[in-house]
């Protein structure tokens, strides 16, 4: 009996994982066994259709709709004839080797649901690979390829085709290269770049390319140099010429540039695909960066040198933003992560934002303190995630997680503030979690600051909070605004819960404005800066004004103590209006009664912005002075409060750098 049931164990293991060999007898869908003849062994069901364990010839048109695997993929050139993976998750994974002398095609797969050819063999390839765009091509660790006909990898202006590779590439013919078509913005825009490919010439594809822009000698392709004598001269933007290209040598992997298509600065034309061929990039791969910066290395004081660099995605395929912040956190300034450009305005990523760096794409990072470090890219950073279509950074929903974004805009400028709530995170800054605004932008816009009331006074581009903590949180912000033109601020993004409320505190003008019912719009009579003045709150409750503590003071006190004093009046290098005034006005006296007279007239001013000239003379009456009289002083507090009540603030007191990208007039 034990011998019976032993024979049929045998027996039926035998039929499962018995392995046939398919070969294609027809055009048509890989599932539909009428294509199919099986030309050796047997198989192990009854689908009539190859299966994992299964060899497969293809002679024919065959599609792949859906989920299959095969063990060995033999393509045999049969003209006209190829495999097609199209549509939404359709997929093939092969376990054993892929030979490739026909063609394949991946494609149909729609955002965040792409078409995917996974091999995990070695893959010889003798016939063309064609991935769309925003399709993928994955190869197993450390798979080998060996190549003499060509890969190619499109994208467009919303998608990127994919190549996660991480083996070995032997060019076995002088077509044996990667094809990787990446959309490049035309001259209203302009785009930074990075190249995936080794290999590659400057000048052979500046030559090359019809639809890159030039003007004169000038083509639209260049560098990034941060350094301070770079920044005095004008030139931390240069464009490759005709004279320069050729002894340029080859693009560099992990470096950034900026390129343009032709068309009009004015934004006639939409760009073009440009094409780098060439051996895919794997392995590590460095890049030195350096901080150039002379003054105090925070946002807010760039100084004439820079600490940021253009570095970019050396792989063709995506990479974690969260894996590489991590792996080079020692080399990164604090706060500062990943700035992308999006045609207008820097876009800033880090851990928070579960984002992806798009092949081909070049970005922004700033050093550390140090004069000069290694930034470096590794296998391990390359993805295969399911990642949505972007122009940028493509980047997937993480759970447990709520997100606001908050809006600005005037006639010139808009940007964005965004506020992450998840698991783990504090009111205190946050290393890859919280990101300063990048040197070009600090001084334009919204921005928020460090919730714990912390002297740490940069301006913040993402802050991440606890979610848990979300109820009852007051977020510090920073609204800058031109003289008699309207702003506005509003959300344009939520997933926090229904019932939070989100108000817009304006302290100066005691105002609050629920942002889920209306948009807060302010037009200042002079320039808006600084902090102290803006508040975010965060409530499961009703507010109004007499719920709101006193934040501007509270802004303004020692964080452990109950005294105000002098120096908490101002924020980093924006000046109290008080202070301000008081110098424009003549109302500074000895060092003994200034700071007496500031503390008590901000004071007033924080209880009542619109004092009368009595109010404002019994406010100060206590505070003795033989320097001179208390005209100059009545009048400080009366301009004071004339710049309170507007709307508006002092000036940053440096001088905000200009948009980096130089003038290109072009074809």
């Amino acid at each position: 009996m034990k011998k019976i049931l032993l024979l049929a164990i045998m027996f039926v293991s035998g039929q499962i994982f018995s392995q046939a060999t398919y070969t294609s007898s027809g055009d048509g869908n890989w599932n539909n066994s009428a294509f199919w003849t099986v030309t050796s062994g047997s198989d192990g069901d009854s689908d009539g259709v190859p299966d994992s364990n299964d060899n497969v010839i293809i002679e024919h048109n065959i599609s792949v709709i859906g989920t299959r695997a095969c063990s060995t993929l033999q393509l045999n050139y049969v003209d006209g004839k190829k495999l097609t993976i199209t549509g939404n998750g359709a997929s093939l994974t092969v376990s054993g080797t892929t030979t490739n002398s026909g063609e394949i095609l991946v494609t149909g797969g729609s955002a965040g649901n792409p078409a995917t050819l996974s091999l995990n063999g070695n893959l010889s390839n003798f016939g063309p690979i064609q991935i769309n765009s925003g399709q993928r091509l994955v190869m197993g660790s450390g798979i080998n390829i060996t190549a003499t006909s060509t890969i190619t990898i499109k994208s467009n202006s919303n998608s990127h085709g994919s190549m996660y590779f991480s083996g070995t590439w032997t060019k076995a013919g002088a077509s044996g290269v990667i094809n990787y078509n990446r959309h490049v913005s035309n001259l209203s825009t302009w785009d930074l770049i990075s190249v995936p490919v080794s290999d590659l010439s400057i000048s052979s594809f500046a030559q090359g390319e019809t639809d890159l822009a030039t003007s004169g000698s000038q083509y639209g392709i260049g560098t990034y140099t941060n350094t301070t004598a770079a920044a005095s001269a004008g030139n931390t933007w240069q464009n490759f010429t005709t004279g320069s290209a050729p002894s340029a040598g080859n693009f560099e992997p992990a470096k950034g540039y900026q390129m343009a298509a032709k068309g009009s600065a004015s934004g006639s034309g939409v760009g073009a695909e440009m094409t780098f061929s060439g051996k895919p990039n794997t392995g590590t791969k460095t890049i030195s960066i350096i901080n150039s910066e002379t003054g105090d290395g925070t946002a807010n004081n760039p100084a004439d040198g820079s600490r940021f660099n253009l570095v970019g995605n050396p792989y063709p395929s995506f990479i974690s933003v969260s894996a590489f912040l991590s792996a080079n956190s020692s080399v990164l300034g604090s706060g500062f992560d990943v700035y992308g450009w999006n045609g207008s305005s820097y876009t800033t990523y880090n851990s928070a934002s579960g984002a992806y760096i798009a092949p081909g794409q070049g970005f922004m990072v700033g050093a550390d303190s140090s004069s000069s470090a290694t930034l470096g890219f590794t296998n391990s950073m390359q993805s295969t995630s399911n990642t949505s279509m972007d122009d940028f950074i493509s980047g997937d929903q993480l759970e447990d997680r709520a997100e606001l974004f908050l809006g600005y805009e005037n006639s010139e400028y808009s940007n964005k503030a965004e506020i992450y709530f998840l698991d783990n995170t504090t009111d205190s800054f946050d290393s890859t979690y919280d990101s300063v605004t990048i040197d070009f932008d600090h001084n334009n816009g919204i921005h928020t600051r460090l919730v714990d009331g912390s002297s740490d006074n940069r301006n913040f581009v993402i802050q991440s909070l606890s979610y848990a903590e979300m109820n009852n949180k007051v977020i510090p912000l920073v609204i800058h605004g031109t003289a008699n033109e309207e702003l506005i601020v509003n959300i344009l993004h939520r997933t926090t819960p229904a019932d939070i409320n989100i108000y817009l505190e304006d302290s100066f003008l005691n105002t609050l404005t629920n942002l889920k019912e209306e948009d807060f719009v302010l037009t200042p009579i002079s320039d808006l800066s600084g902090a102290g003045r803006f508040y975010i709150h965060l409530t499961e409750d009703t507010m109004s004004m007499t719920d709101v503590s006193s934040n501007l003071m509270n802004a303004y006190k020692n964080a452990n103590s109950d005294y105000i004093t002098v120096e908490g009046l101002s924020s980093g290098h924006y000046l109290h209006p008080i202070q301000q005034t008081f110098a424009d006005c003549g109302g500074s006296q000895c060092g003994f009664c200034t700071p007496g007279f500031l503390v008590v007239s901000a004071a007033l001013l924080e209880e009542n912005p619109s004092p009368t000239t009595e109010e404002i003379k019994t406010a100060i009456e206590g505070n003795l002075c033989r320097c001179t009289g208390y005209q100059q002083i009545v009048d400080a507090i009366a301009k004071a409060s004339e710049i309170l009540v507007s709307g508006s603030s002092v000036e940053d007191s440096t001088s905000p750098k200009s948009d980096p990208h130089p003038g290109f007039s072009g074809e």
